[in-house]
């Protein structure tokens, strides 16, 4: 809740971070953190970083962020459904980026 942007963005590089170390992640936590996160989606390094944050939930359950990808992918800014759909699988991806 921060009102500094960095600080908000470190927060999601540290969970990115311990999803790296745990190979795992507690979705409902990491969704709810991204839907936080998400009014503060004109600053475009929040964007990123909620990109990077989901990329790296998808190595370890794919499916599960696959499908939440697409069921938001109408209200998502364009930046963070591009970097957050880069290791999916390249059929996944374009359903994904298709308006």
């Amino acid at each position: 809740n921060s009102e500094s942007m960095w600080i908000r963005r470190a927060s999601m590089v540290i969970l990115l971070k311990l999803t790296m170390i745990k190979k795992d992640f507690d979705e409902s936590y990491v969704f709810e953190i991204v839907e936080k996160m998400l009014k503060y989606s004109e600053q475009p390094y929040i964007e990123k970083c909620i990109g990077w944050l989901l990329k790296t939930c998808s190595k370890y359950k794919p499916e599960l962020i696959y499908n939440y990808l697409m069921n938001n992918k109408e209200t998502f800014p364009r930046l963070i459904l591009r970097y957050a759909s880069e290791k999916l699988p390249k059929e996944r991806r374009v359903f994904i980026l298709k308006k």
